[in-house]
């Protein structure tokens, strides 16, 4: 194991498997609107990518709602 992954994974996590609570405690955060960044205080050694990251997997589509509507509106023709 590389010395670089090895400390990552000790001291922050880095790497490490999300649980199944987890999950469900993301979902419902988001749900009631909390941003990634006030979502770094519910998820100790968790950064706000690899939150914002986990929450794409778990909605399926790899895309923020904001980005869709942009791909939509680029779609249709333009801004709107």
């Amino acid at each position: 194991m590389e010395w670089r992954s090895r400390f990552n994974t000790i001291t922050t996590g880095y790497g490490a498997r999300w649980s199944e609570e987890e999950d469900g405690e993301l979902l419902s955060l988001k749900a009631a609107g909390f941003g990634y960044k006030r979502l770094t205080a519910h998820f100790p050694g968790r950064t706000r990518d690899a939150i914002r990251s986990r929450y794409r997997e778990l909605r399926g589509d790899g895309r923020s709602t904001r980005e869709t509507e942009k791909h939509r509106k680029r779609k249709r023709g333009g801004r709107q």
